[in-house]
């Protein structure tokens, strides 16, 4: 079974990381721009040490606000992704409850309860809409998995980018 999940959740998080990405860039910008000012009204190596732990700050802040903007953008494509998968995933449920079939773990089955004389034609009708949705079941359950691994390795990645962006602010 896909499981759930929640594409409006997804989507709104996805949105509040573009737009505090959007915010943290133009933090960066205005941190940048006060350091370099100090270029010419504080002159040593104090105001060098200084100037360079801030271009480190505003250049490691607009990377995270990188990062943030694709982990945000990330989400709001899968959240628009998982919306179809649930989508086809009832749309399924329903065409196998017409057909008198059940979705379980182990697939698209016959529902229990009665059923009426038996009918070999029929018997072979419902088999083969068994069969049918029983491989489109299985292939939306292949699509969902990947999806989510996709975008399970992508965050995987992102981390360990902000990650490295945090040790190396962290070093100076």
């Amino acid at each position: 079974m896909t499981g759930g999940g929640d594409p409006g959740s997804l989507s709104a998080t996805g949105g509040l990381l573009l737009r505090l990405a959007t915010g943290m860039s133009a933090d960066a910008r205005r941190v940048a721009a006060s350091y370099a000012a100090l270029r010419g009204e504080w002159v040593g190596r104090a105001s060098t040490a200084a100037r360079r732990r801030g271009e480190l700050l505003a250049a490691t802040t607009t990377r995270i606000a990188e990062e943030s903007a694709c982990v945000g953008a990330l989400l709001q494509r899968h959240s628009t992704d998982l919306a179809g998968l649930l989508e086809q995933e009832a749309s399924l449920r329903a065409q196998a409850a017409s057909a008198g079939l059940s979705v379980t773990d182990a697939g698209v089955v016959l529902a229990p309860g009665p059923r009426g004389l038996a009918d070999a034609d029929e018997e072979a009708r419902t088999e083969a809409a068994r069969a049918v949705l029983d491989t489109a079941w299985n292939d939306l359950q292949d699509r969902t998995r990947s999806s989510r691994a996709a975008v399970q390795a992508a965050l995987h990645a992102s981390t360990e980018r902000l990650g490295a962006a945090a040790a190396a602010l962290r070093a100076r």
